[in-house]
């Protein structure tokens, strides 16, 4: 009877201590999804100051002007043009990519979406001749904001 009693405060004690480790795992992984989402916020903020740079910079500046003004673009402008363009399209569908995965929130995504409503005309051309080459889900996201369809 004795021995009855400390096996059933033994199973209890491990059972404890079980249910103990699961919840410091479940702890545990959340606060690894935390550092995971704010380093993924971090490289987002990286990304876009890089991003920022090679657009201010004179020479790509003057060429996106120069093609939204309708002059003409030698061949090197042409190409700059089409990197600049592709650049920035290569950022909004990165951010429609982490709002899906969770990494922006309804209110910041809006700003996005706002951003992409106002796109200039020779962007929205671009990324009318571009967009097989972009995800399935950024296309949608561009659908729905132009009504493409």
């Amino acid at each position: 009877m004795n021995s009855d009693k400390i096996t059933q405060v033994f199973l209890i004690l491990v059972n404890a201590g079980v249910l103990l480790s699961v919840i410091l795992l479940i702890f545990e992984l959340r606060q690894n999804q935390e550092i995971a989402i704010a380093q993924t916020r971090n490289d987002i903020s990286r990304q876009a100051m890089e991003r920022d740079m090679y657009l201010s910079s004179s020479e790509i500046s003057s060429v996106i002007v120069k093609a939204e003004n309708g002059e003409e673009l030698d061949a090197v402008e042409m190409f700059q043009f089409d990197r600049a363009y592709s650049v920035l399209f290569q950022v909004f569908e990165n951010i429609v990519y982490q709002y899906e995965a969770g990494l922006y929130s309804d209110d910041e995504f809006l700003v996005v979406e706002e951003r992409l409503e106002s796109l200039r005309p020779t962007m929205l051309d671009y990324y009318i001749k571009n967009a097989s080459g972009y995800s399935a889900s950024f296309q949608r996201t561009m659908t729905r904001i132009y009504d493409l369809e």
